[in-house]
């Protein structure tokens, strides 16, 4: 999943944490992809795992992003994963 800025668009995933969930299954999000320019910009977990979860992100600064209902299809190959973007929303002061 990507984790951007919610304005900028910048990417935010390099100090964000999060998890999936599906029902006692929990996975915690950890680095997937950088850019040409070496920055994190994607996080995935519960790799090649079918079923339907909850996933959250946190990142300090920003409010929390959540989606429940997110459902990973098992495939003739493997899996067919769910690909997402939390827009994360700066904290106001």
């Amino acid at each position: 999943m990507t984790i951007v800025e919610s304005v900028t668009g910048r990417p935010l995933a390099a100090g964000a944490r999060g998890a999936v969930a599906s029902g006692v299954y929990e996975d915690s999000l950890r680095p997937y992809i950088t850019n040409q320019a070496g920055v994190l910009v994607a996080l995935a977990a519960a790799n090649e795992r079918a079923g339907i979860y909850t996933v959250s992100v946190e990142r300090d600064g920003f409010e929390g992003w959540l989606r429940t209902n997110v459902v990973v299809r098992q495939g003739e190959c493997g899996v067919t994963g769910a690909h997402l973007t939390a827009d994360l929303i700066p904290l106001t002061q």
